[in-house]
């Protein structure tokens, strides 16, 4: 806008420029089509409405405003005059106002203006208003912005300035003159704003004063400034290029709140029935009325889907444009969801039944943490798997439609808790045998409180209970026996609650185990010739064969040897190693299962001096 410049302006803008780098309140970037390259705005801005413009004044000559406006030019502040810096000041009419004028107005542009001002004190302000008042009253239907008091320093020497150095005018002073202009503006209906420098603003005006009454129009060159105060207009180059004008021209950003702000509306639920929500309608943060400020009109607001709700303006808002909004109509929320079976490795659910059209529904379930997808299914049951035994679960369903590619999920249903049983018993394995008992093994189950022990009955044919041992321990001792027998067991893991609820796992297949024969009877032990023992035995029933072990130790702990015999003997010989020394004897019975001995308790030892 500034034509002619002081040097302590010229300084200003060179600071300026050093301060970009160092802006931090920028958020967002759009291009301009003034220049090339990004601008970035305060997000203080983000959700206002953006529009590009320009400023004029005849210094821009013969202005071709049908190509203005086809380049993307919205709006226009024009120049009605300016007093002049010498100490005359004399007040002089721009002679290219009428025409932009008219030119602007003809083009459809929004149309702001002012005043360049040299103003000492409040007479000369309103001076300079009623002299902009008089120009513009035949053309006040085409103003729809501002009246700017554009106010900055022209030469060292000017009269704006020498009375500042001087100490005629300070901040107050200078701050009272923008009132005064701005109150006959607004006398005569007209918005009233002021205009200056970034610097300007801080230095030599109450800038926090005039923003809460008028608009304010910001001159700062640069791509993010850094201003602190509220404004409506940035003035942000004076070398900007458009169509329609040759050289260069004044850009600017202007930021204005020409929509309504509509709260946000959660999904709604499907009724059967129209649904007609009515959101909280603000303007510029004022709270509107229904029907008194605003008429709402609804669309696709009856089946699941996305609903559309129109909000005109009425009355004092007429002018504002239509804001459309959407909001979800999803399904119901399923009821109903029960636990019908359990075993060691699912769990099966089901619902009530949907009363109008759905897609499916989507089963959800956790343990320790996330909630996890089961699957989906169109049916109203739905069978959980993969799971752990004996294992708390949580169990949630919900309903989904998809309608032109968009899915519509309803809300969860309330979570269901279950349990899976324990898982079947799988690793049994012996502790230990003897010819009257068998004690098992296996491994214990996180929440199991117990296993039931089960045995087979040759007689019955059943595998029956005998006992259960508690779930933290892992043995059980089957005695009473008997020797050399093949017996066959299953158990049974069980669960029990604190709430009394029992879960019972499945039978495991059966474990199949012998008791250990019984020690054979030695009936002699001699040595019929040198070097030689003949041992005799009384054969016993349920064998596999015996195991025959002789030494000159008689705790067999060095010097031994031993040999097996197959079942069906009775004698065996032993050839030793010496003669003429006493040598031990011993032996016992073993049965053979599963390529495993599985031996009786040694015999009596017995003692024989070799020949």
């Amino acid at each position: 806008m500034k034509k002619t410049a002081s040097l302590i302006t010229a300084v200003l803008a060179a600071v300026t420029a050093l301060s970009i780098a160092m802006c931090a309140f920028a958020s967002f970037t759009t291009d301009t089509i003034f220049k090339s390259g990004k601008y970035y705005h305060q997000d203080r801005f983000k959700d206002y409405d953006m529009a590009q413009g320009i400023d004029v004044s005849n210094h821009n000559d013969t202005i071709d405003w049908a190509k203005v406006k086809a380049a993307g030019v919205e709006f226009v502040i024009i120049r009605i005059g300016c007093r002049g810096y010498g100490s005359g000041g004399t007040l002089l009419e721009d002679t290219k106002y009428k025409e932009y004028l008219e030119g602007a107005h003809e083009q459809g542009l929004d149309i702001g203006v002012y005043f360049y001002s040299q103003a000492l004190n409040t007479t000369e302000a309103k001076e300079e208003a009623n002299f902009v008042m008089k120009r513009i009253k035949p053309y006040k239907d085409y103003i729809t912005l501002p009246v700017y008091y554009d106010y900055e320093f022209a030469t060292y020497s000017g009269r704006l300035d020498t009375a500042w150095r001087n100490g005629k005018l300070n901040k107050a002073k200078m701050t009272e003159n923008a009132v005064a202009f701005c109150t006959v503006a607004e006398e005569n209906g007209y918005e009233a704003g002021v205009y200056a420098s970034e610097y300007f603003f801080y230095d030599n005006l109450n800038y926090e004063e005039l923003e809460e009454k008028y608009s304010i129009w910001l001159a700062h060159y640069t791509d993010n400034t850094d201003y602190k105060g509220d404004f409506d207009l940035w003035q942000f180059s004076e070398k900007g290029t458009v169509s329609g004008i040759n050289g260069y021209v004044d850009s600017n950003f202007r930021y204005y709140f020409n929509h309504f702000d509509v709260a946000p509306i959660a999904p709604l639920t499907y009724t059967g029935e129209v649904i007609r929500p009515e959101p909280e309608i603000t303007f510029k943060k004022q709270v509107l009325v229904k029907d008194k400020d605003y008429l709402l009109s609804y669309q696709n607001n009856k089946e699941i889907g996305t609903a559309k709700i129109t909000v005109r303006g009425i009355n004092d808002y007429h002018d504002v444009p239509p804001e459309i909004i959407s909001f979800d109509i999803i399904p119901q929320k399923v009821k109903g969801l029960t636990v019908t079976k359990q075993t060691a490795g699912s769990v099966s659910l089901s619902w009530t039944p949907y009363a109008g059209s759905i897609g499916g529904y989507q089963v959800w379930y956790k343990t320790d943490g996330t909630w996890k997808r089961a699957g989906s299914t169109k049916d109203t049951a739905f069978t959980v798997k993969g799971l752990k035994g004996a294992k708390k679960y949580y169990f949630k369903v919900r309903a989904f439609q998809k309608k032109k590619g968009v899915t519509y999920f309803g809300a969860y249903s309330a979570a269901k808790a279950s349990y899976t049983k324990p898982k079947k018993v799988t690793n049994i394995s012996t502790a230990a045998i003897t010819s009257s008992s068998i004690t098992l093994e296996w491994e214990t189950q996180p929440l199991v409180t117990g296993y039931a022990i089960y045995q087979f009955n040759p007689e019955t044919e059943k595998y029956e209970y005998i006992k259960t041992v508690k779930g933290t321990k892992n043995t059980y001792k089957r005695t009473g026996l008997e020797a050399g027998t093949a017996y066959y067991f299953k158990i049974k893991p069980i669960m029990k609650l604190s709430d009394g609820t029992v879960y019972k796992g499945a039978l495991s297949n059966y474990y199949k185990e012998f008791t250990a024969p019984l020690a054979p009877e030695v009936k002699a032990v001699t040595s019929p010739k040198s070097q030689t023992v003949k041992v005799t035995w009384k054969q016993t029933k349920k064998t596999s064969g015996y195991e025959v072990m002789w030494s000159t130790s008689k705790k067999f702990s060095y010097n031994f040897k031993y040999i097996s015999v197959a079942s069906g003997n009775h004698a065996a010989t032993l050839n030793t190693a010496q003669s003429g020394i006493t040598y031990y004897v011993r032996m016992r019975s073993y049965k053979t299962y599963k390529g495993v001995r599985h031996y009786s308790s040694w015999s009596k030892t017995y003692a024989v001096i070799v020949e």
